[in-house]
């Protein structure tokens, strides 16, 4: 555009309404597909690191130019103030529509509401996070997920989501449907979403279904075996700043990943028999005895560490309920108690039907 203004003596409309459009498209507040920011022809660098991250560098120069500057140099700080709380409003929004759906507690509402955490050190974390999650540090906050993630983007991701697919159709293609099945959810948030949203209404009816406390305390267990694995707050930066760099790991799938996964599921939600399906899926499909135990002693180990304790060691679980009101150690020995009830009716449902199939064998 710049080129054609330079070889030419007189603007013509034409170009006049060219140069209009793209310098109003360029700089309106919506980032559209086609939206091209200067640095976004002037770096190219920087074009290939953010190329699925626009928005959230666009939102740091907003950020560093029209806040910070603008407060330094008037010397105001209301309209730091002001962007600050808008943030902070924006992102909690966000996290209590989160928490409605997905059955979490990251807003400030669910904070206040618990009166374990209506102290001032949680009550501080918790604005800082909707600050961070209303947009205000911009592209910083997906530089946690790892450099892979940032410059791959949701392709990069999708792709492996295919990957894991194909891995797992190969493995069994007569669990493609289940397979196939599993890869929509995880690629259309739509259907996430709507899942979470059922999840909720099922839940109000059904005992088993555990999905709207099951998040919550898997996330307490995390943190509270995070803080006793890095209790230094230097540890602790050190741990992100590697996966910052190196991205989150990830288990390839394996022969039995997929009926893992969909057992968990199906117990999650209460289905004990469609949990049972999977479970036995796996028995009936071992060759010897020694696999036969492996795989039951697979069962095991992966539906404790799913459990919603499961990320707390065993040794450690009586200084996990220490930590804990009287009130919140019966919902968790409770929620805890129901899953393992799930789980001890479907691994009895599998067996029923092993034992009858092996019958039919003989």
């Amino acid at each position: 555009m710049l080129a054609k203004i330079q070889s030419v003596d007189d603007i013509s409309p034409d170009l006049l309404d060219a140069i209009l459009h793209k310098i109003v498209r360029d700089n309106a507040f919506p980032v559209v597909l086609s939206t091209k920011r200067s640095w976004w022809d002037n770096k190219p660098f920087v074009r290939a690191l953010t190329q699925f991250k626009v928005w959230g560098t666009d939102q740091i120069g907003h950020v560093w130019n029209d806040v910070i500057k603008d407060t330094v140099k008037h010397r105001d700080p209301s309209k730091m103030i002001g962007w600050l709380v808008s943030m902070a409003i924006t992102g909690e929004i966000y996290n209590i529509l989160r928490d409605f759906i997905l059955g979490k507690d990251e807003s400030l509402l669910k904070t206040l509401s618990d009166s374990e955490r209506r102290n001032a050190k949680d009550i501080s974390i918790t604005i800082l996070k909707n600050i961070i999650d209303g947009g205000a540090v911009g592209i910083f906050a997906d530089i946690i997920y790892g450099l892979p993630n940032l410059i791959g983007g949701p392709s990069a991701q999708t792709l492996v989501n295919m990957g894991d697919t194909t891995a797992k159709v190969i493995w069994n293609v007569s669990q493609a449907k289940d397979a196939l099945k599993q890869m929509a959810v995880k690629e259309t948030p739509a259907l996430r979403q709507t899942q979470a949203l059922l999840d909720k209404i099922d839940a109000r009816f059904n005992q088993k279904n555990l999905t709207q406390d099951y998040y919550k305390w898997r996330r307490r267990a995390w943190e509270w075996s995070h803080n006793k694995r890095f209790p230094k707050l230097s540890d602790k930066a050190k741990e992100v700043a590697i996966k910052s760099l190196l991205g989150w790991t990830r288990r390839v799938p394996q022969e039995r990943t997929l009926s893992y996964e969909m057992t968990i599921r199906n117990i999650l939600v209460g289905d004990t028999e469609r949990a049972s399906d999977f479970l036995f899926f796996l028995l009936k499909n071992a060759d010897s005895p020694d696999e036969q135990e492996s795989i039951e002693r697979g069962i095991q180990t992966a539906l404790q560490q799913s459990s919603p304790l499961g990320r707390v060691a065993e040794d450690d679980l009586g200084e996990f309920f220490k930590s804990m009101t009287s009130e919140q150690q019966r919902e968790a020995m409770s929620l805890q108690l129901q899953w393992n009830m799930n789980a001890s009716e479907a691994e009895s449902k599998a067996i029923l039907k092993w034992q009858d199939w092996s019958r039919t064998q003989n």
